[in-house]
């Protein structure tokens, strides 16, 4: 790629680093990753519940963390009573109770609240899963997918864990440290 691709940069896809251009990765909708999940688990005829995709979405997010260094996710995961949550993704599949997820959810955030009963409408562009980052997703659906929610939330409550760190903190609207969950992870990999 040549210096001649300003067009790229300009997009914000990649970026000027002395003469190089090199790529700029962007975290994701936590629902494009929970979509990637859903058209997996309806694929092979094994839908995933809410509170399974939940879980996965974090892990996946988490071993994009180990072994990229990088969020998977766009969002900020809480640290509530099941197990960390991107909240917005909780409201997407609450519907669902506890029955199958068989259909993806919609991408786009229709609308933030702003205050005083207003609302702002956020478009933005949504891009794919780079090789990496499918990678990880369909690995970790295939290391993890068979075990349901329960066995997944349980997961998430690691002795030490980035969960547990924040619920200590201040409880369920805490956030979980991106290098909190960095380093649970990679103390798996390295374990």
């Amino acid at each position: 790629m040549s210096l001649g691709s300003a067009s790229l940069v300009e997009r914000g896809r990649y970026k000027l680093d002395g003469n190089a251009i090199v790529r700029v990765t962007m975290a994701h909708p936590a629902r494009l990753i929970a979509n990637v999940l859903i058209s997996k688990g309806v694929s092979e005829g094994q839908p995933l519940t809410p509170l399974a995709i939940l879980k996965l979405v974090y892990f996946c997010h988490g071993w994009m963390l180990a072994r990229f260094d990088r969020r998977l996710a766009d969002e900020t995961f809480k640290a509530w009573t099941y197990g960390p949550v991107i909240p917005d993704l909780y409201h997407a599949l609450k519907h669902y109770g506890a029955q199958p997820v068989t259909k993806e959810l919609p991408l786009v955030h229709i609308a933030r609240h702003i205050g005083d009963n207003r609302f702002a409408v956020e478009f933005r562009e949504i891009e794919e899963l780079d090789d990496d980052e499918e990678w990880i997703v369909s690995e970790t659906y295939r290391t993890h997918a068979h075990y349901d929610g329960i066995a997944l939330m349980n997961a998430t409550h690691t002795p030490g864990g980035a969960w547990e760190k924040a619920r200590r903190r201040r409880g369920r609207t805490n956030p979980l440290l991106r290098s909190e969950i960095r380093a649970e992870f990679r103390a798996k990999l390295d374990g």
